[in-house]
């Protein structure tokens, strides 16, 4: 599905390498939230056996800043599991890297019960095009700005991100990669 390229992107990008304190450092995400969060099933953050500091990849990070920016909006947390548990089963935050290296807007959509999809522009538009009859609540959250915010500003061990006159460059192990 991915070029090679991209499989060390992505696999760099899923390495549970940043600490708790680096989540808190570069994020709104608070220890407090972080406790709470794995208290109520939300997700499953690994810990290090020596010291039990959990243990994110920068794709974990992108998510839980994502349901963060849900829940200062209003959404109550039984509602974001869902969502989050749809992106843990799907390349939603891979597909939507992708898309933001060729400089393309995603959204993320939901009705927060059945229906969840990383859209671009054109897609979005068709897809609701399809689901006006539907009557439920649903949203629609611009994920560019963030995930941008993340990945140049988040440094792990595996995986480092610069932009340089627009182009995305990734730094897997050690290697400059531009996709």
């Amino acid at each position: 599905m991915w070029s090679e390229k991209w499989n060390r992107i992505f696999e760099a990008l899923n390495d549970r390498v940043i600490l708790c304190n680096q989540l808190t450092k570069h994020t709104d995400i608070t220890y407090r939230m972080v406790n709470d969060w794995d208290s109520r099933g939300m997700f499953d953050a690994e810990r290090q056996t020596t010291r039990g500091w959990r243990r994110f990849s920068m794709a974990d990070v992108i998510k839980l800043s994502i349901i963060k920016k849900l829940k200062s909006a209003g959404f109550p947390l039984y509602k974001l599991k869902g969502i989050l548990s749809w992106l843990e089963n799907n390349p939603a935050i891979e597909f939507s890297i992708k898309q933001l290296t060729e400089d393309t807007n995603c959204y993320l959509y939901t009705d927060f019960e059945d229906e969840y999809g990383i859209y671009s522009d054109e897609e979005l538009l068709n897809f609701l095009r399809l689901k006006k009859e539907k009557e439920r609540i649903s949203i629609i959250f611009p994920v560019n700005h963030l995930i941008k915010n993340i990945l140049v500003s988040v440094k792990s061990t595996s995986l480092e991100v610069k932009i340089i006159s627009g182009q995305y460059m990734f730094k897997v192990n050690k290697e400059w990669i531009i996709p």
